[in-house]
């Protein structure tokens, strides 16, 4: 039987976060004094995460764009490639209907 972890399915940086703030936790119960180290890597978390967070959003900017681009060439209509706001809240709004005709 295999084993299912919780930690297999979290992204690595809150991994890291979890265990750091695991090592600082003992560290202050063994009376180690981890004021800077904690500093140092609150700063490493916060940049870490946003470099996790822009990757992130530029994946899921190319999904919508290779959505866009599949649609376009089947023809649904207001699909074509764009980064415009409005346009996709369109777009979002024909697939939504679309989706409750196909369930009707």
């Amino acid at each position: 039987m295999e084993r299912y972890s919780v930690f297999t399915a979290l992204p690595i940086p809150f991994l890291v976060c979890i265990l750091t703030h695991i090592f600082f936790a003992t560290s202050e119960i063994m009376g180690m004094d981890v004021t800077k180290q904690m500093k140092q890597t609150k700063g490493d978390h916060g940049q870490e995460l946003k470099k996790f967070d822009k990757h992130v959003i530029r994946t899921l900017d190319k999904e919508i764009r290779t959505a866009q681009e599949a649609l376009s060439k089947i023809g649904v209509p207001t699909m074509s490639c764009t980064d415009d706001p409005t346009m996709i809240a369109s777009q979002i709004k024909v697939l939504r209907l679309l989706e409750d005709l196909l369930h009707t």
